[in-house]
């Protein structure tokens, strides 16, 4: 599991500490990564999390809209989107869907058939719901929802600011656009003092402008990966 130390350890390393000394604090680095390298990866990347909404609370509902309510991110981190929602079984029952599942290989296929006939069934009916998200708390459904009192939705929102989420397989990939952001960072830091340039006796040397061309190029070539890796959002439907 990713932390803070995991992260910086690799930033200061790569930056050649302890033999130079850094610009800025570990405090800072971190600060930096949550408010801007966290976001970026989190729209490639995001944490995915299921809410449960009651739709009959009146402090849920925006005022003024029968099909606006508000959404109460338990950890108040960004939401980024709704990916599905996962509506009361009544409805599917409605239409036939069976109660119980299959408890023998027979049954199958006529358990597959009722399942699918209730599913095509909701979907032609006044429980076919479409929703949409508005930034930064509010979903929407149509139509409006009647007596439906309960739904569970499953949204993403910005990975936790403590690294922990971040998946093992993107770890890496993290590790290297926290590097790249720092390092472009530290350039814009050293070009104000001086143009970026050291004086020694030997001439100038430029101190600014090679960093943060290569925090540029690396962080250039991870977006472009992150864009072709991603997960797309898949909906499954149980029926």
């Amino acid at each position: 599991m990713l932390n803070e130390n995991k992260v910086l350890r690799y930033i200061k390393q790569n930056l050649g500490f302890p033999n130079m000394k850094l610009e800025i604090e570990d405090n800072d680095i971190l600060d930096y990564i949550r408010d801007s390298t966290l976001y970026d990866f989190s729209r490639f990347f995001p944490d995915k999390q299921k809410y449960g909404l009651n739709l009959g609370i009146e402090q849920n509902k925006v005022p003024g809209e029968q099909n606006a309510f508000y959404i109460y991110e338990p950890d108040n981190l960004e939401i980024l989107g709704i990916v599905d929602i996962a509506y009361p079984m009544g409805s599917y029952l409605f239409f036939g869907h069976p109660y119980m599942g299959v408890m023998s290989g027979l049954q199958l296929p006529n358990f597959i058939l009722q399942t699918e006939i209730a599913r095509w069934g909701r979907k032609y009916s006044i429980w076919d719901f479409k929703f949409e998200f508005e930034s930064p708390n509010i979903f929407r459904i149509r139509p409006v929802p009647g007596d439906m009192e309960y739904i569970i939705l499953i949204y993403e929102r910005v990975q936790p600011p403590d690294f922990s989420k971040i998946p093992n397989e993107f770890q890496r990939l993290f590790l290297d656009l926290c590097l790249a952001d720092i390092m472009m960072l530290i350039g814009r830091i050293r070009k104000r003092y001086g143009d970026g340039n050291l004086k020694t006796p030997f001439g100038e040397i430029p101190i600014g402008a090679e960093i943060f061309e290569e925090g540029k190029e690396l962080k250039e070539k991870l977006m472009e990966k992150m864009e072709n890796t991603q997960i797309p959002n898949i909906r499954v439907s149980l029926g």
